[in-house]
């Protein structure tokens, strides 16, 4: 940490694409009679290990086409 590049990663990493893996949970859905419902926010999957976070250090995160997203926690 402290500046150092902790993991990289590309939509691909998640089931070989984020679309993969939506389907893959909503085909487990439908089996058990359930269905994905309009105005669910879903979510594919990390694409890297968890990272700790230790308290007051900032972790920065990169995405190629939303920007930059800086957090830290008290």
């Amino acid at each position: 940490m402290g500046g150092a590049v902790v993991d990289t990663a590309t939509g691909a990493a998640v089931q070989g694409h984020p679309a993969r893996a939506l389907a893959l949970a909503a085909n487990a859905l439908a089996e058990r009679g359930l269905a994905l419902e309009e105005g669910w926010i879903v979510l594919t999957g990390g694409m890297t290990d968890a990272v700790p976070l230790e308290p007051g250090r900032p972790v920065t995160a990169e995405f190629t086409h939303l920007g930059t997203l800086t957090v830290s926690c008290g």
